[in-house]
Parts: structure tokens; C-alpha cells; sequence
């Protein structure tokens, strides 16, 4: 079993962890992969360092899972190969099912998808939209925003029993805090600007494209990083997409417009694959912050029965909960 973790998580990442546990009790041997927008995977697995034009990240990926199965191979015999993904890895353990249909180089048995985008521009829309809207002042506020969250938190960490900084205590700080709805919605904008400033910095850095670090600019140990988080911070996803990751990937191919890598962008580009592959699956939830309007109608109507929605959980919070790991479990062993 291959895992692909979720936006700038690595192979470790806590849900990959859990993923593993799962699968190897289920009798697989797990090998768990960081995403493609991870710093290590960026600057050590990627063709280009730059993240973000599917077929290329897919590409990419494809490429670390047959060194993987490789390796395996070495040392005990493998007789089937599949693979799981969940959030942004989900998305794009679609787009490398669809490669590995046309190249056969692996054949992948089951390859199920958890709580993924259909369009990685609209969502990433919806999550810059979340900090924009619900930060006082907007991005301008947001200094000030994170440093009164981490306050509050602060003042909840000494009143608690929890020693770790861990999902217990986020939740204890949930019940003492009643955070509204906005307040919510503009944490989980503010993680994923985090995210994507570490995507944007890691691409400009090694591709030296002068969005965020001078071109000519040679960074040392002792150079201060501050200047550049703060100028990530006050550009989200879509600015990155607008004046790096576009211009980069056009300046090597011309013909290359915007509207293109967006249609890509999307499992409805390769909808046609997933309505008619068995052996691709989805398990995801009706309330999932990062879905836009018709994504879960597109997800019921190309999946069908291979479709698992459960009515709540958010983005990936239910993926401990024994209903959603028998879903996992149950459909990769069909």
C-alpha cells in the first residue's frame, strides 16, 4: 500500500502515521510518501521544484512509487500494488491512477481517495477566501489576528491537565474558547496560508523566479527569513498560481494559457477515467469546507456506488472514526 499525505505534509505527517497503522493491520506492507508540495519532496523528487501543474506533480509522483517498488522488490516479493491518499494526496492519487492506465508500469489494484478537492483552483479559492473575509482588516489584520489567537491558546495551555499540544488540547481550548464561526473559518484560512507560503518560498528559492527572494539573491544560514514570511503570508494560493507557478511553466512551454492548467486542475478533466475505473474510489463528506458548490454532486454522479459520502466529518476530521476506517478497509479489499 502507497500513501500520499495531504498540502505541505510529509511522510510522517500524523494522518499518514494513522494510515499506515491502519493498513498494515488490514495485512499490507506501507510505504507512506510525502506530497508533492512538501520542501523535501520539492526539492529532492521534483523534476521542476515548482508544484501545483497536475500532470507534472503526478509525474513526479509516479516516478518516487516505482524507485519505491523497486526497492521493495529487492527484498520480498510484491505481489500487488495499491494506493490511498488523502486531501490534496487524494486528489492526486487520481491523476497518477489515470497515468499508471495508460503507462501500466505499476497497475495499481485499488486506488482509494479521502475527503479530496475536485478543483484544486476553486478550493484553493475557498480557503484564501476564508482568511480574506473573516480576518478584521483582512490580510492586514492578520498579525495581529494569530498573535490573539495564540494568546487565548496560551492562557488555555496553563489552566489545562494536558501536558502535549495536541488535538486534546485544541479541543479543550474549542470548549473554553466557543470560537464563532468566522473565527473558525479564518484559522483554517490562516493554516493553509502557512502552507502555501512554505510551497511558495521553498519554489521560488529553488527555481529562482524572483517572487518572493531576488533572483540573484544567495540565501545563507544567518540570513534573517522574516522579510519573506511576511511577504508569503500576504499572497495566498492563487497569487503563487497567477506569478510563479504560470509563469514559469510557460516560459518552457508558450503555447501554455492560464485556463489550461486550471481545466487540468480538476477531476473533471479526466472524469471519463473515474466514471468508468473499478478500481478507484472515493470516501469522503457532505460537509467538507474545501468542496464548492456541484463538487459533491460530481463526486456521487462519476463514483456512484464506488462513492462513500458520510454527512459530517469536515475536511479529513473523521478519518479515526471506526465507520470511516471500515469504509478505507472495505473497499480497498473488494
Amino acid at each position: 500500500m502507497l500513501i500520499v499525505a495531504g498540502t505541505n505534509a510529509g511522510h510522517a505527517d500524523r494522518l499518514s502515521r494513522f494510515l499506515q497503522e491502519v493498513f498494515f493491520v488490514a495485512g499490507y506492507h506501507v510505504a507512506s510518501l510525502s506530497s508533492p508540495t512538501f520542501p523535501n519532496f520539492m526539492v529532492t523528487s521534483s523534476a521542476t521544484s515548482v508544484p501545483g501543474w497536475t500532470s507534472q506533480d503526478a509525474q513526479d509522483l509516479y516516478t518516487a512509487m516505482q524507485r519505491v517498488r523497486r526497492d521493495v522488490e529487492a527484498r520480498v516479493p510484491v505481489e500487488g500494488v495499491s494506493l490511498v491518499g488523502y486531501s490534496l494526496g487524494g486528489w492526486q492519487s487520481a491523476f497518477v491512477a489515470e497515468l499508471d492506465d495508460r503507462q501500466r508500469t505499476i497497475g495499481f489494484q485499488r486506488v482509494l481517495l479521502i475527503n479530496p478537492p475536485v478543483s484544486l483552483y476553486r478550493s484553493s479559492r475557498v480557503l484564501d477566501d476564508m482568511l480574506t473575509e473573516n480576518v478584521p482588516g483582512g490580510v492586514d489584520g492578520l498579525t495581529t489576528f494569530i498573535d490573539r489567537t495564540l494568546s487565548r491558546l496560551a492562557a488555555v495551555y496553563r489552566r489545562s491537565q494536558s501536558v502535549a499540544f495536541g488535538p486534546d488540547l485544541l479541543y479543550e481550548a474549542y470548549l473554553a474558547l466557543k470560537p464563532t464561526e468566522d473565527q473558525l473559518a479564518a484559522l483554517i484560512g490562516a493554516v493553509f496560508r502557512l502552507a502555501s507560503a512554505n510551497i511558495a518560498f521553498t519554489a521560488d528559492v529553488m527555481s529562482r523566479s524572483g517572487y518572493l527572494v531576488p533572483a540573484d539573491r544567495d540565501l545563507r544560514v544567518s540570513t534573517s527569513l522574516t522579510p519573506f514570511f511576511d511577504a508569503a503570508m500576504r499572497r495566498g494560493f492563487i497569487r503563487y498560481f497567477e506569478e510563479l507557478l504560470y509563469p514559469y511553466y510557460r516560459a518552457r512551454n508558450p503555447a501554455l494559457t492560464q485556463q489550461k492548467i486550471i481545466a487540468e486542475a480538476s477531476l473533471e478533466y479526466i472524469e471519463p477515467f473515474l466514471a468508468h475505473s473499478d478500481k478507484v474510489g472515493v470516501v469522503t463528506n457532505a460537509d467538507d469546507v474545501i468542496l464548492s458548490p456541484g463538487d459533491l454532486d460530481f463526486l456521487r454522479r462519476t463514483f456512484a456506488s464506488r462513492a462513500t459520502i458520510f454527512p459530517n466529518g469536515g475536511h479529513c476530521g473523521n478519518m479515526q472514526d471506526p465507520h470511516a476506517v471500515a469504509a478505507f478497509v472495505r473497499f480497498v479489499g473488494q
